[in-house]
Parts: structure tokens; C-alpha cells; sequence
């Protein structure tokens, strides 16, 4: 067995730029290989019925995105609306029959469209997230959750679904719906709504301001504790919500923007969910934090790099044949309003197909089956590189808890390796977990 050679024809290089790389993973692996990788850090790793990633597989994701008037004040810009649609080029580009859908809420829920299949209706699905406002007058979590859970009740292709849930809302009394009559407090019991969903207890019990065991109608409650039941019962029904999505395996992947966010709410409805909680401190962490998601659901190799001093990012790419889809993209910045891309093969004297996507805050450099050899860059505005290179799938036991120090067993897939014939192993593993 000609180990050392098959080990130098298979080494995944990774790229030299002027910049220093963190979390860097070189693998040479059977394909496909199971293998125990072991796990360090604080808390646990949680496997529910899905993949820890997609691992290939169809989903269907729904981005869910705030659009109370405090967005005004937080995202001027629309920032998550351009990072809303950076994420879906990159799944057009980097998955294979993904759907999204498109939902604002505040005090009503918009469902501007269904979830529908990237690949052939792009404009549509971007038309949908340029429709996302900021002027509505609630941050209504719970019913926005109820809309989109029966949307997905109702697909006839029950892809695995993931909702990504971006909010500022710090979901006070003053945030949601409340009627009339629990606000102002009126003494009129009668008529009078109860919390959602609450049970009233009835008893024989006698009241010390009734003598035959009757409530006092002309008793009238404390607004304020009126409110605060209120609220406490909406928080509940949520709560309750989040787990009819986890027990149909739907994960929500909530996004706290601004400090304004309440944390506490969202990263409970991570924790009910099997999923994690993003915290966006302003706009301009949204773009990454789209792309950290997008990385955690597929497994897909994305680096980025901002411009640092307003100088070009010049750099090099060592690919190799393991590479079967190389992506750059030039991102607008505070100082570069027009981004651009100059990417030079290995041999200019090869034809290779190369499809370039240009929008108004970036541009996109596709290059499909590149040569394997050294490819230079040079970048106006933020930089990010994607590869098409590896698949990685948690594996049995199904809903098991890995504890610091334990071992995960997971599946690592690579796509386009190309190996010779000759019979070869593994020489080499390094990894990080982050």
C-alpha cells in the first residue's frame, strides 16, 4: 500500500492570505468514514431525530423577521434584509433543492410567501424579503409562531424545517396584544376576558368579603397584577408552542438584535427546540450571524475576512481536487459602496466557467469544477470564500446527550474527492470544535 503518496495527493491545503486564520480543519479521510471525534468544552452536545447538519438533504427554512417600528431606530439600513438575501444566494449556490419562506410579523403576521424551492424562483423569494418592513406597532412572537407552525402543518413535502427568528423585541406587556378590558381594568367581571387559555377554578370555597362563597362583583382586580397575569399566561402558551415544534422536529434558531432583545425568552425557546440562540449586538453583526447559521445547518467550509484601512484584500487560494465549487464575495462596506472581485485561475490560458452575480450590496464569483493549482484574488469591500467540499452528520444514538470529554460519533463526506484507484487510508485527522 503506497500510503505516503495517496496521503501527499489527498492533503487538503488551506489558503495563504495576509491574515491569520482561526479554526483551521485538515482532513484525509475514507469517503464516506465514521468515525468518534471527541468533544471538549462547557455544557453538552445534544442529538435530537435530525442531523446535526443537513447533510445534503432538502430543507425548508423560515426566515421570520421582526418588523416593529423600533427597527427603524436599530436597523436604518435594512441590514437583515440584505444579509436575508446574501443567505439565500448562498443556498441557491451551495445546496441542492433547499425552499424558503418569508415572514414578518409585528402585530399581525405577513407570510409573503410560502415555502418555495430556490432554484427556480429566486426573484420571487427576493421580491418576498424586499417587502419586509418596519412599521408595525407589536412584537407579537407568539402568534407570529402559531402562523408559521400551521403553514408548516400544512406542506404536503414535509422537508426538515428550520425557522431562523430574528427579533428585537423585549416581549413586555406592551409588546404583545392585550384587550381592552385587562388594560383599563374595568370592574365589570362579566364580561371580562380571561388570560389566555386560563382555567378559572371554581371552589366552594367562601370569600371573606362574601359570605355566601360568591365572588364579589363590585371587588375590582389590581390593573397592574391584571397585566403581569397576563403576560405570564402569553409566555406560557408560547413556551407551550415551542414544544409542539420540537415534537415535530422543527428547530427555531432565534436571533436576540440588540440589547433591547429579550435573551431569557429566546434562548428558552432555543433550549425547547434542540437548537441555539444568536446574539446580534447591531446591524452589521446580522450579515455574519446569517452565515454562522448558514455554516451550522450545512456543514459548508465560509470564511470572512472584513477590509481592514479601506486597502483591496489581495491573497492567494491553494485548491485542490476536493474542491467542486469555489465561491467569492466582495461585500459593501462603510468605505467601499461599490464592491468587486478579481480572481485569476492557475492558467489563463484554460477556459473555466465562471458565473458572476451582482447586486447592489455585492458581487459573487462562481467557479464550478476550478483547477486545481493556485488562484489569486483581490477584493473591494468585505470578503467571504465558500467551498463546496465536505458534508458532516451526527450519528446514532438518536436524542443522546455528549458531555465534556465524550466522544461524538459523526459522519464526514466529501463530494467531489477524487481518489485514485490504488488502495489508500486515513494518515491524517485534525479538528477543532468550536
Amino acid at each position: 500500500m503506497n500510503t505516503g503518496s495517496s496521503n501527499n495527493r489527498n492533503r487538503i491545503r488551506y489558503m495563504k492570505i495576509r491574515r491569520k486564520m482561526a479554526g483551521r480543519v485538515l482532513v484525509l479521510l475514507l469517503l464516506p468514514l465514521f468515525i468518534m471525534v471527541p468533544f471538549y468544552g462547557s455544557g453538552t452536545l445534544q442529538a435530537a431525530d435530525m442531523d446535526l447538519v443537513s447533510g445534503g438533504v432538502p430543507m425548508d427554512l423560515i426566515l421570520v423577521i421582526d418588523e416593529s417600528g423600533s427597527m427603524k431606530k436599530n436597523d436604518p439600513g435594512n441590514m437583515r434584509v440584505e444579509a436575508a438575501r446574501l443567505f439565500i444566494e448562498l443556498n441557491q449556490i451551495l445546496t441542492e433543492g433547499n425552499r424558503v419562506s418569508i415572514v414578518g410579523f409585528g402585530e399581525k403576521t405577513n407570510i409573503y410567501i410560502e415555502p418555495t424551492e430556490i432554484a427556480m424562483n429566486k426573484q420571487d423569494i427576493m421580491e418576498a424579503v424586499s417587502s419586509i418592513k418596519s412599521n408595525q406597532s407589536l412584537t407579537d412572537m407568539k402568534s407570529a409562531l402559531m402562523e408559521v407552525k400551521s403553514m408548516l402543518d400544512e406542506r404536503v413535502r414535509k422537508n426538515h424545517a428550520v425557522v431562523i427568528f430574528l427579533t428585537d423585541g423585549d416581549l413586555g406587556i406592551d409588546d404583545i396584544p392585550v384587550p381592552d378590558e385587562i388594560r383599563e381594568g374595568s370592574g365589570d367581571q362579566k364580561d371580562k376576558p380571561e388570560p389566555p387559555s386560563r382555567e378559572i377554578e371554581k371552589t366552594g370555597d367562601k370569600d371573606e368579603n362574601d359570605e355566601d362563597g360568591q365572588p364579589d362583583e363590585n371587588i375590582t382586580p389590581d390593573p397592574e397584577n391584571r397585566l403581569n397575569e397576563y403576560l405570564e399566561e402569553y409566555k406560557s402558551e408560547l413556551f407551550e408552542l415551542c414544544y409542539e415544534y420540537q415534537k415535530d422536529n422543527i428547530q427555531i434558531f432565534p436571533i436576540a438584535f440588540t440589547a433591547e432583545a429579550n435573551t431569557d425568552i429566546l434562548e428558552e425557546i432555543a433550549k425547547i427546540t434542540l437548537s441555539r440562540l444568536w446574539v446580534s449586538q447591531n446591524a452589521s453583526d446580522i450579515r455574519d450571524i446569517y452565515l454562522d447559521i448558514f455554516k451550522f445547518i450545512t456543514s459548508t467550509f465560509i470564511s470572512v475576512y472584513p477590509q481592514e484601512g479601506g486597502g483591496q484584500i489581495i491573497g492567494s487560494i491553494p485548491v485542490g481536487d476536493y474542491v467542486g465549487k469555489l465561491v467569492t464575495i466582495a461585500i459593501a462596506n462603510e468605505s467601499v459602496k461599490e464592491p468587486g472581485i478579481k480572481l485569476l485561475p492557475p492558467s489563463e490560458s484554460t477556459e473555466h466557467e465562471i458565473t458572476d452575480i451582482i447586486d447592489s450590496s455585492y458581487t459573487i464569483k462562481i467557479v464550478n469544477g476550478p483547477d486545481k493549482g493556485i488562484w489569486k484574488y483581490s477584493i473591494d469591500g468585505d470578503m467571504i470564500l465558500a467551498f463546496e467540499l465536505a458534508r458532516i452528520s451526527l450519528l446514532d444514538p438518536l436524542k443522546a446527550v455528549y458531555f465534556m470529554d465524550s466522544k461524538v460519533p459523526v459522519m464526514i463526506h466529501f463530494p467531489h474527492l477524487r481518489v485514485s484507484k490504488e488502495p489508500w487510508s486515513i494518515r491524517t485527522l485534525r479538528y477543532s470544535v468550536i
